[in-house]
């Protein structure tokens, strides 16, 4: 298409439901597997793939499936860094930002990152308190 910003990527035709699910399948178990190979090698354990992560690996290639079928996804090459920005500044529309925050948006805002300090030093508390619990457990 002319004028498009993301060049020859749209003249391909759109993908079939049956190709976005093998890829995701295939996806899915690649990482998956590779994962349970690493650990399998550092760790011996006899547990068996199929039986322990079978069901876990058909809901996450289900998910991702439903991720690449989304109307808004769109995919580009790592390697066409060009196309990529082109791409992101056609999605960007700064005319949408606020020319200037308010005082009470400020304020929301600061509010905000307070919460999420708080519940990360408490998040990290309860991890350090599960650890040692953990420990004088064994």
């Amino acid at each position: 298409m002319i004028g498009s910003p993301w060049g020859h990527f749209d003249e391909f035709a759109p993908v079939a439901r049956q190709q976005v699910v093998e890829v995701s399948k295939w996806m899915t178990m690649r990482l998956m597997r590779d994962q349970w190979n690493a650990h399998h090698q550092c760790c011996s354990t006899n547990i068996e793939f199929d039986k322990e992560f079978g069901d876990t690996a058909q809901n996450a290639a289900s998910l991702v499936a439903m991720l690449l079928s989304h109307p808004k996804f769109r995919g580009v090459s790592a390697q066409d860094i060009e196309g990529s920005q082109r791409m992101v500044q056609s999605w960007v529309h700064k005319d949408r930002l606020p020319k200037e925050n308010t005082m009470q948006r400020l304020k929301l805002l600061q509010h905000a990152w307070t919460y999420f300090d708080i519940m990360m030093h408490l998040a990290n508390w309860y991890k350090r308190m599960s650890q040692i619990l953990y420990q004088r457990s064994l």
